[in-house]
């Protein structure tokens, strides 16, 4: 899809953006793009579906998103998994900043368009929602026509850094506990796949292994903790330092960082200046 019809989504997703925030009825998760297009969901679905859900406020989408959703495809390639893009309009702990959100949501666009070149039978959406806890979204994501609860294997992409944030209790008012987690994003066939994150913050893997098995099995039993292949492309991408360099007009610094198409669309439309 090229960058001019891409640009022709965005009074599209400014809308979704304003009807995802609305209050009720209107729907919290929308699936606002499909690669390729989805069908209508049948009447009665049948089979067993695995989606791997990569969440994150892609500002903007770099090629560690992209490496991090090969991988996890890579992981439960036995159940033929699709792939959702999600973004979130609001944040736990992050305030919202440059970009947009349907800017957001366009260079989504342009992510998955690449991701499909490395993996062309996937099936690829690009979702958005209000909620900014995980327990929320998965909710939402089971009464989703695309996503039946009963139907679908709900594989929810973290780093590690993202699952001791899971995991604190302070997210879970009022009561405090990790009770949620049980009934919404650990129910049933979900699972949790946890890569590890070189950060001396966080610990080498083996004590980051360790934190995982040290939890309680209801919880363990369900987190999948892999180490991140080391991919020399993605050594040192983040956003914040794509954005950084965009601001600084240092070009060595962050176009090695995005894909093609998302390296044109922030010099187009001036982002991160």
């Amino acid at each position: 899809m090229s960058i001019t019809t891409i640009k022709s989504l965005l009074p599209a997703f400014r809308t979704a953006i304003l009807t995802t925030a609305s209050p009720p009825p209107s729907p919290t998760l929308q699936i606002l793009k499909s690669y390729p297009p989805r069908p209508p969901p049948p009447p009665s679905q049948q089979q067993t579906q695995t989606v791997c859900i990569l969440d994150s406020s892609f500002n903007p989408p770099t090629k560690a998103h992209m490496h991090l959703a090969l991988q996890s495809l890579k992981h439960h390639k036995a159940t033929a998994p699709s792939l959702l893009l999600l973004l979130a309009t609001t944040n736990a702990d992050k305030p919202s900043s440059p970009a947009a959100y349907e800017h957001r949501l366009a260079m989504m666009c342009l992510l998955a368009e690449e991701i499909g070149t490395y993996s062309s039978n996937t099936q690829i959406d690009i979702g958005i929602t209000h909620h900014p806890r995980f327990i929320d979204k998965s909710v939402d994501l089971s009464s989703h026509p695309f996503f039946p609860a009963e139907l679908t294997r709900q594989v929810w992409i973290l780093g590690y850094d993202t699952l001791t944030r899971l995991l604190d209790t302070k997210y879970y008012p009022p009561t405090h506990t990790l009770a949620p987690l049980h009934s919404t994003l650990l129910s049933s066939q979900n699972r949790i796949l946890v890569f590890t994150r070189p950060d001396a913050k966080f610990g080498d893997p083996a004590e980051q292994h360790s934190y995982v098995t040290s939890l309680d099995p209801s919880i363990s039993d369900k987190v999948d903790l892999v180490a991140a292949e080391a991919v020399e492309e993605v050594e040192g991408v983040s956003s914040t330092n794509v954005r950084t360099g965009v601001k600084n007009g240092d070009e060595k610094a962050w176009r090695g960082g995005v894909g093609g198409g998302v390296a044109e669309w922030i010099v187009k439309e001036g982002l991160y200046l």
